[in-house]
């Protein structure tokens, strides 16, 4: 990746943070938001290809009463899924549950992905976010834009 492209993400990812969290948290404290929303929204990228393949499956293996997952592995062709029928961007269609709805999404992602964001306390900031009322905002400007975390490679934004 060239310096331009590294300094539109980090410049993209840095003003959604400066926009939506710089009044609600102090400024080194804002960063375990913004990284872990771009993490989630980068997985929500990579897997929105095989949504709904997933849901299908994961909806079959509940009909079976399967605790093994890994098949949702195989369909992703990534170490993690998301059985969720929600995107984020699908979120911000019931702006008055997005709090749940979030939710629900992160936890129906696979468990080593919910153990990354159990280490960042995750909980504890929704909690915040929504006090504030910037939850909405916050995935609205990570969705919205121009720059789609998923047409980068693995070694750029991990």
């Amino acid at each position: 990746m060239d310096n331009a492209t590294h300094n539109r993400i980090v410049s993209f990812i840095w003003g959604v943070a400066d926009d939506v969290l710089r009044d609600v948290y102090i400024r080194g404290k804002y960063r375990d938001v913004i990284l872990l929303m771009t993490v989630i929204r980068r997985l929500d990228c990579l897997l929105e290809s095989t949504k709904t393949a997933v849901v299908k499956e994961n909806d079959f293996y509940e009909k079976m009463n399967f605790t093994d997952k890994s098949g949702l592995i195989k369909i992703t062709k990534y170490p993690f899924y998301n059985t969720s029928s929600y995107t984020l961007k699908k979120l911000l269609d019931e702006p008055n549950f997005i709090k749940d709805n979030l939710i629900d999404y992160l936890n129906d992602l696979s468990e080593n992905v919910q153990k990354i964001i159990s280490k960042f306390k995750f909980c504890n900031q929704l909690e915040t976010l929504v006090e504030n009322n910037c939850l909405y905002s916050l995935i609205k400007k990570l969705t919205d834009s121009d720059i789609n975390l998923s047409l980068y490679s693995e070694k750029i934004t991990g």
